[in-house]
């Protein structure tokens, strides 16, 4: 097994035919081969949050580095942070690094513009926005719109703290022809079962760094996106995380860098 810890975020993406784009209908996490057993909804407004026993740890204008009004799922067990607009509508959410293990043998996440960290809680995140980061703490969505647009209408990833410089946003595309013609820095790797088909900064050379690519993967469906997952080293133990087997993640990696392989155990 590795001594690494996945955490999937499945959006559900349909095929909205007068564009051909994903509309965004649920937002579940916790990857599991029996769906049954996993893909957790989470709750897609705040007050469904704070009925659901999440306590507030930012808000806009806080100057954590973050947007939006923040929500975590358990102080006691830090994995899930959700992201809510002014309007109480989700807008993001980030995964918990606790601090004990921001340095490990592994990896150093403090030198890694995709993680930040935030003292609220006392350790590193990683951080996800589905909508336009400028809108979250303006005007925000109506009912209107979440009841039209869903979960979100994009995929941006926070990278590094300055809010101000467009370089701390990485947008995904939503289709997968788009990635695959985008740039060089998304490479094309292995399907799974109930993940999809997986795309990551891994650009199948051995000797390649770890050091500050995006630690994990963005996952389309019938070409569309569907997903991601955050991948970091080291054990977390929290209930929503996954830990996956040399086999799993043979599967999903087609020739990794030795990097990535740090942590198996022998």
């Amino acid at each position: 097994m590795i001594k690494g810890t996945i955490f999937f975020v499945c959006f559900i993406a349909l095929c909205v035919l007068l564009d051909a784009r994903p509309n965004f209908s649920h937002l579940r996490s916790t990857y599991t081969l029996i769906p049954i057993h996993g893909f957790h909804e989470l709750p897609r407004t705040s007050n469904e949050a704070f009925k659901q026993d999440y306590v507030k740890v930012g808000s806009c204008g806080d100057g954590s580095g973050f947007l939006g009004e923040r929500f975590i799922r358990d102080l006691n067990d830090p994995d899930i942070i959700l992201i809510y607009d002014v309007n109480g509508f989700i807008s993001g959410l980030q995964n918990v690094v606790p601090s004990k293990l921001s340095r490990n043998e592994f990896i150093n996440m403090e030198l890694n513009p995709y993680y930040q960290m935030d003292n609220a809680i006392n350790g590193h995140v990683t951080t996800a926005y589905f909508i336009d980061p400028d809108r979250i703490c303006t005007d925000g969505r109506s009912q209107i719109e979440f009841d039209s647009q869903g979960t979100g209408y994009t995929l941006i990833f926070q990278k590094g703290l300055d809010l101000r410089q467009k370089k701390s946003f990485v947008e995904i595309p939503l289709i997968e022809n788009e990635i695959q013609n985008s740039s060089n820095e998304w490479f094309e790797h292995g399907c799974w079962f109930n993940m999809g088909k997986h795309y990551a900064e891994f650009n199948h050379k051995r000797d390649q760094s770890c050091d500050m690519l995006f630690p994990g993967f963005i996952t389309y469906h019938n070409s569309m996106l569907h997903g991601f997952a955050w991948m970091h080293y080291g054990k977390l133990n929290g209930s929503r995380y996954e830990h996956p087997h040399k086999f799993m993640l043979s599967h999903i990696v087609k020739k990794g860098p030795r990097c990535l392989y740090k942590g198996e155990k022998t």
